[in-house]
């Protein structure tokens, strides 16, 4: 469940209270924000003061967690636990790098609670963790809390509520229990009466103050950072006139800012928030949202110089500023300069983003918005207005109204429609126009032009709706409902049937939100039809023809969702396109011309195959052309308005907007920036833009900089300006650009060049270089690293080699000499004559041929012969026995014992949800180095855990323990061994693949329900969303097979059991074991054990796998977490004995005396092996 509630609502008390009513046993509280854990630790006293059973933990109050969890099991204690997603995110238990939090993982929550959700939750890690806290979808239950859920809701979220999952308590709820209250409950005290009314007046910035430099490439919109820009002292910063008078620190256009301060005190009809006293008197304290720290200390000065403002207190709380003021002690230092009598005080605090969450100044009456981009979330925005509608009692009078004065109106509009909580949808105008009015009716917008207000009326606002739209569909890279029309709801059995055909040749992407139970909540439907689905769906008793209706309108609607999912295969691919159309920026990209833009060869590269351009073109009917067009657009400015940046604040941009990109399902296609920066950071070093734990990007400006990453001699010689950089197979350009930035900062951080203007063209033409299999992705790379400049300003060097692959499987007999001879050529690149030197090669080589042969292997040799230091990303399958698919040539001693080896470092899930791609690595080779380790190989195992691996070549050498290898002998050299294999499934022992209870459809079976329906249902346990689910299908469903075991007892063991992470043991951490009852089956997530009658025996069989002695069985024939044909050494087992009955510990010595295993190989087993008990069994 998703409370969607603002701040005041009270959802910390309210959480708890859920916790206490329902008698949760196990609560844990998970939040990004760490500051709120003393807000969490009062409010459980509050609500459980007077309940002795309850306990309260977390690392800094209360109990431990080891505690609470023995007193759960012996004194029946109830607990709430607090976490930080910070502190879990690093646990070896979701992929991080410490050994921590293991009980917290291993503890079965009944009730997790997500504080401040919209934050940490979108990413990769940040869900997993989450994930990872949640039993199953039927035994833990979720309670996400937010008051500005916008990401949580959006259709890019990794979660997902159905409408009666969502608890809304909004801004304009609120002001209308405050008018409702005297008529509802006359004569009470009025609750809401405190909470002051919000008025947003806009100013046009542009039309005041008019200079082409203020406006913004992107959208148009007012620059503030332009406007407020400051003198830094870097010559290629500060892009000063000859002549031009430069004081540090100070404003580049101090004249303009001097005038925008005198018409906000300017007497007369103008409306300024300061142009009377009676305005002074309201606006005695004030918030300033400015764009950075620097700008903030420089209005501080002239604030202070200023003929009206310097009888204002000024306070700075944007950062190291006024040195007065230490950023520890913001909020006291604004609280102190405002003083117990606030009537007779006059302060002005500015901030760029402090104090604007998590805290309550009183005194402040309105908030003024000189700051934000096209960028800017309505999250920041939100939350930000909203600091100044705290209550306050100033001078004896209630603070009945505040304000919001922004000087950028449409970008003001924009966000407001999204901070007015508005689902902004395509062809709901009606129903938007009913919520905006209430909107407006509670929060007045006025425009203030000269001496004129104007009021903005529902429909004024509703122009801007569409901006909303189109920023959202660029924001989410094109994966959203808003890019589709209304055909969608109209679709013919043939259109229908020609979809279906479309699904056959995309294959299947990942649905979008498409479950029938969320249909209802759809945000592509007519206000009219959403209104009588709901009012259907809510009715307890339907006649015939309503039913019927429901169910045409609910077909309809399924048709609309399924198409929209398989569109998806194909819109997601466009932004990348766009992005790098080698078109002028003036030019209109629009659903019919977009096909011709883009040769054939980069169409079939970046299409799905089988997608020509005449198919594209059949299905453009069903795309909103003018949201695509804008979108479209929207993505090239945002590219153009980065060439304005300085160098590292241009990287930032272009790969916050390489983020809005989406990855094909189980493709590789881009390379995401944070895998970038954690690959070349850890291999060479360089100018890194993310934190040591690569979990959070940081915010490059004035003031903050790069991390820089010092691998000694190794990352002063490939990012030398001397340095010649080759990125081996480049479709984004993100390798070189890394490259690039690296060389540029390496160069400025020496200091031995003054004038640094013109480096970023110097390194692009010099020591960049870059290959590309088709024209689309050299125009990509190009508009990465140069964005728009022209080629006759700035060279780049892309070579173009269409049919490289094929190229390097003909000459892999001759070390690929042709291969070699042409890239190493300087006339190639148009270099003059002689050979190239490379001194770096780098990138992610494409995995798999359309063939399904690995050739990262031909790039890895290839790239060997043309650079002195090579680090490439690539599947760590290689380093397995294998010699099929092409790993023969990778598969011998020449490479396996390569003494040029540096290290090799072991990845999980640096790209999630790809296939083939779950365990990769960093390898890191230079020539002529000696690794000293005579054949074996430095690995090391995600950046941690070094060991000294000798890589077999052939499947004997794989070594196991002698412990584990004598307990097999003694094991099988027992008369009547029978191996578990023989009673163990193939893959797939019901014919359902691992998606299918996510789309069924995919697989043209029926739907399935959550929930049963008739007795004789079948139960299907699989994977919605990598989480542990169930659904029910009537017992004539169509499955591919029955097993004999269909209407028995039997055990499900999970296909990947034991994820082979040593630290948690030989074999890894086992995850839990099913027993499956008659009529119960799986998908291919499982494997299926045994045939029983009675339960008993099942139950007896599940103990029997858990113990220790049964997997160390197992594990000598585990090479990877993939059990499926390791069982063949572990011995099937009748139950005859009277011990079945015992715990699993007492089982386990029963097994050994079985089986007359000494002391020594017990001892080993059970330290090395991970303990297990009945918890761990799902009956």
């Amino acid at each position: 469940m998703l409370w969607n509630a603002k701040m005041r609502f009270g959802k910390t008390l309210s959480a708890l209270e859920v916790v206490r009513l329902m008698k949760f046993k196990k609560t844990i509280i998970v939040t990004h924000r760490t500051e709120v854990k003393e807000s969490w630790y009062e409010d459980f006293d509050k609500i459980f003061y007077n309940e002795i059973n309850y306990r309260y933990g977390s690392k800094t109050y209360g109990d431990d967690l080891k505690t609470l969890n023995k007193q759960a099991e012996y004194d029946n204690i109830h607990f709430v636990y607090f976490a930080t997603l910070q502190d879990l995110r690093g646990s070896s238990a979701v992929g991080g790098k410490y050994e921590k939090n293991e009980d917290i993982f291993n503890t079965k929550w009944d009730f997790v609670i997500i504080d401040e959700a919209h934050e940490g939750t979108q990413t990769f890690i940040g869900n997993e963790v989450i994930q990872s806290l949640i039993t199953s979808t039927k035994k833990t239950k979720t309670l996400y809390l937010s008051g500005t859920p916008f990401n949580l809701l959006s259709s890019t979220s990794r979660q997902s509520f159905k409408e009666d999952e969502i608890f809304t308590w909004d801004y304009v709820m609120e002001q209308q229990a405050k008018l409702e209250w005297v008529q509802k409950h006359f004569g009470d005290s009025n609750p809401y009466e405190s909470l002051p009314k919000l008025n947003i007046y806009t100013y046009n910035l542009a039309n005041i103050i008019k200079n082409e430099k203020f406006s913004d490439i992107e959208d148009s919109a007012f620059n503030f950072r332009e406007f407020f820009r400051v003198w830094t002292g870097d010559e290629e910063l500060d892009k000063a006139k000859p002549g031009e008078k430069i004081i540090k620190g100070s404003f580049v256009y101090e004249k303009e800012i001097i005038k925008f301060l005198d018409l906000l005190v300017e007497e007369g009809n103008h409306n300024y928030p300061f142009s009377t006293k009676e305005y002074r008197d309201n606006f005695r304290h004030t918030l300033w949202m400015v764009p950075g720290v620097k700008e903030a200390k420089a209005l501080s000065t002239l604030l202070k110089e200023h003929p009206v403002f310097k009888f204002f207190t000024i306070v700075n709380v944007a950062g190291p500023g006024d040195e007065e003021v230490k950023s520890e002690y913001a909020l006291k230092a604004v609280l102190n300069a405002i003083g117990d009598k606030p009537e007779e005080t006059w302060t002005i605090t500015l901030s760029c983003g402090r104090l604007t969450t998590g805290v309550s100044v009183p005194a402040w009456t309105a908030v003024f918005m000189l700051y934000g981009s096209s960028s800017t979330s309505a999250i920041s925005y939100l939350q930000t207005i909203f600091r100044v509608q705290t209550p306050a009692k100033i001078g004896g009078k209630m603070k009945t109204n505040c304000y919001v004065f922004d000087f950028a109106p449409d970008r003001t509009l924009k966000m407001i429609a999204e901070a007015g909580e508005l689902s902004v949808k395509v062809g709901t105008i009606n129903n938007d126009r009913t919520k905006m009015g209430e909107f407006l009716n509670f929060c007045p917008v006025i425009s203030i032009e000269g001496s004129e207000m104007t009021y903005y009326s529902p429909d004024n606002m509703l122009v801007q709706l569409k901006k909303a739209i189109i920023d959202r569909v660029a924001r989410n890279g094109f994966d959203d409902r808003h890019l589709y029309n209304e055909n969608l709801l109209k679709l013919t059995d043939v259109e229908i049937s020609k979809f279906r055909e479309l699904k056959k040749i995309l294959k299947a992407t990942k649905a979008d939100k498409t479950r029938d139970d969320i249909l209802i909540n759809d945000q592509g439907l007519t206000g009219e039809l959403r209104e009588e689905i709901k009012t259907l769906y809510n009715k307890k008793q339907l006649t015939d023809e309503e039913k019927a209706l429901l169910e045409e309108r609910r077909r309809k609607l399924r048709e609309r969702a399924n198409a929209i999912a398989i569109l998806r295969g194909i819109a997601i691919r466009i932004p990348l396109m766009i992005f790098g159309s080698d078109i002028d920026i003036d030019r209109k990209i629009d659903v019919y011309n977009f096909p011709s833009i883009i040769d054939d060869i980069s169409w079939q590269e970046f299409m799905p195959k089988g997608v020509t351009k005449e198919l594209f073109h059949e299905f453009s009917k069903y795309f909103d052309n003018e949201v695509f067009v804008e979108a479209g657009l929207k993505i090239r400015k945002q590219a153009k308005a980065a060439d304005e940046l300085p160098p590292l604040e241009r990287v930032q941009a272009i790969s916050y907007l390489f983020s809005t990109f989406k990855n094909p399902d189980r493709e590789t296609v881009l390379t995401p920036w944070r895998v970038v920066n954690m690959h070349l950071g850890e291999c060479i070093g360089g100018a890194n833009f993310f934190d040591d734990k690569y979990e959070n990007q940081i915010h490059i400006n004035d003031d903050t900089t790069v991390r820089w990453i010092d691998k000694g001699c190794l990352t002063k010689e490939v990012f030398s300006i001397n340095s010649k950089i080759l990125d081996i197979n480049s479709k984004t350009g993100l390798y070189p650009l890394y490259c690039a930035i690296s060389i540029y900062q390496n160069v400025k951080n020496e200091g031995k060049r003054k004038n640094t203007t013109g480096l970023w063209k110097e390194i692009i033409e010099n020591n960049i270089y870059v290959i590309c299999r088709t024209k689309m992705a050299a125009a990509i790379v190009k508009r990465t690293l140069r964005g728009y400049t022209p080629d006759n300003v700035i060279k780049t060097n892309i070579l173009v080699i269409e049919d490289i692959v094929r190229k390097m499987s003909s000459q892999y007999s001759a070390n690929y000499n042709n291969l070699v001879d042409y890239i190493t050529n300087k006339r190639t690149w148009k270099k003059g004559v002689g050979q190239m030197k490379f001194n770096a090669i780098v990138g992610n080589p494409p995995y798999q041929s359309d063939a399904k042969q690995q050739i990262y292997t031909d790039f890895y040799l290839l790239s060997r012969e043309i650079g002195d230091i090579v680090s490439l990303i690539f599947p760590t399958g290689w380093q397995e026995p294998k010699n099929a698919n092409n790993l023969a040539k990778l598969n011998n001693e020449n490479i396996k014992k390569d003494k040029q080896i540096v290290f090799i470092d072991n990845r999980h899930n640096v790209f999630p949800g790809i296939a083939g791609a779950e365990w990769t690595n960093f390898i890191l080779w230079k020539r002529g180095y000696d690794n000293g380790l005579n054949g074996a190989q430095l690995v090391y195992k995600n950046g941690k855990d070094e060991t000294k691996t000798i890589l077999p070549i052939k499947k004997n050498e794989v070594e196991k323990p002698k412990e584990i290898l004598e307990l097999v002998r003694l094991v099988k050299s027992k008369l009547g061994f029978v191996p578990m294999q023989n009673i163990t499934s193939t893959l797939k022992p019901y014919g359902l693949r691992t998606d299918a209870l996510e789309k069924p459809e995919k697989y043209g079976l029926p739907s399935m329900q959550s929930h049963k329906l008739k007795e004789n249902d079948i139960k299907i346990y699989g994977l919605i969303n990598r989480r542990q689910s169930e659904v029910y299908v009537p017992f004539n469903y169509p499955l591919q097979k029955r097993t004999k075991a269909f209407d028995k007892y039997k055990i499900f063991v999970p296909y990947a059991w034991g994820n082979m992470d040593e630290k948690a043991g030989l074999g890894g951490a086992y995850s839990d074991i099913i027993i499956g009852k008659p009529f119960e089956i799986v998908t291919e997530s499982f494997q299926e054990q045994g045939i029983y009658d009675e339960y008993e025996k099942a139950f007896y069989h599940a103990k029997y796998i858990l113990t220790r002695f049964a997997r160390a069985c197992l594990y000598v024939n585990k090479f990877s977490q993939h059990s499926t044909t390791a069982w063949g050494d572990v011995p099937v087992q009748d139950f005859s004995e009277n011990w079945w009955n015992e715990p699993i510990d007492i089982i386990e010595e029963k097994l050994f005396e079985k089986y007359e295993i000494p002391k020594n190989i017990r001892d080993y087993v059970k330290k090395n092996i991970q303990k297990k008990d009945i918890n761990n069994i799902i009956t």
